[in-house]
């Protein structure tokens, strides 16, 4: 086992979150989506740099021993991918 592999047993899988805001209002959100990796969260935040009526504000680190989803493909999984699988 390696030392990642026991840090994610003992305190968790890291997770992202976003703060976005919506642009002309004071209105702030957090984002629907926990992202399992740094490379979907990037995406994310292309997107939202496209969209002009958000601004993300602040990502957020946390750690959690749940495994989360975030499915946003329509076809199966690959191995790359196994960390969008929940498991409560």
């Amino acid at each position: 086992m390696t030392i990642k592999q026991l840090i994610r047993r003992t305190i968790g899988q890291r997770y992202h979150i976003a703060i976005v805001a919506q642009q002309g209002t004071r209105t702030v959100h957090i984002s629907s989506a926990i992202f399992a990796n740094k490379r979907q969260l990037r995406e994310y935040v292309e997107q939202m740099r496209l969209n002009r009526n958000y601004i993300i504000l602040e990502v957020i680190t946390f750690r959690s021993r749940m495994r989360y989803t975030l499915r946003t493909r329509p076809n199966p999984l690959s191995p790359d991918d196994t960390e969008y699988t929940t498991q409560c």
